[in-house]
């Protein structure tokens, strides 16, 4: 069924004077090649780790300027649109002024009679200070409003670096590599 000669081979060993080595020649190839994937996996987490300790806080810092810059800015226009809308409804509420008195009508008058005075500039000035009021109070709220839920407060999670975490990762790494190292020396066991 085979026609395969396997004597010409052991013709070849004793012809060379040298007994067969024990690791086959491909083994060297496997461990260069592992050998630089671990130099490329620590120099991936050097960079990582640099990157982390430089340029994230400076990041993260600005992130933070820019919301606060935002935040002072939204503030400003609704204190604006409220101050805004309050001058609004101060000019189209109608001031109540009393209904003049009846009088007689004189055919013949010497004297214009003076305009009685009335009491608007006190009824608007109870309803300027009750809008003042409102006003300090919708602004207070705003910046409250502002300062206690514009800011993010964490980032999303999702994907599979957020469940397992930065060491969950290298563990799983060093899980293979050593997964790597035992297949291939039961392989070679068995070959022998």
């Amino acid at each position: 069924m085979n026609n395969f000669d396997d004597s010409m081979f052991e013709e070849l060993e004793e012809e060379s004077g040298s007994a067969p080595s024990s690791r086959p020649p491909g083994n060297r190839n496997f461990l260069v090649a592992v050998g630089l994937l671990g130099v490329i996996f620590l120099l991936a987490l050097v960079a990582l780790i640099a990157y982390a300790v430089l340029f994230l806080p400076g990041q993260r810092a600005a992130r933070q300027e820019q919301a606060a810059l935002i935040n002072a800015q939204n503030t400003a226009t609704a204190m604006a649109a409220t101050q805004q809308a309050a001058t609004e409804f101060a000019l189209m509420t109608p001031s109540v002024t009393p209904l003049p008195s009846p009088t007689a009508v004189v055919v013949f008058a010497t004297e214009t009679p003076e305009p009685e005075a009335t009491d608007t500039p006190e009824v608007e000035a109870i309803l300027a200070a009750e809008m003042n009021a409102r006003t300090q109070t919708v602004a207070a709220l705003l910046t409250q409003a502002a300062a206690g839920g514009a800011t993010a407060t964490a980032l999303p999670s999702a994907g599979f670096v957020d469940d397992l975490g930065v060491p969950g990762l290298v563990g799983l790494s060093l899980l293979l590599i050593a997964v790597i190292f035992l297949v291939r020396r039961l392989r070679l066991s068995t070959n022998s």
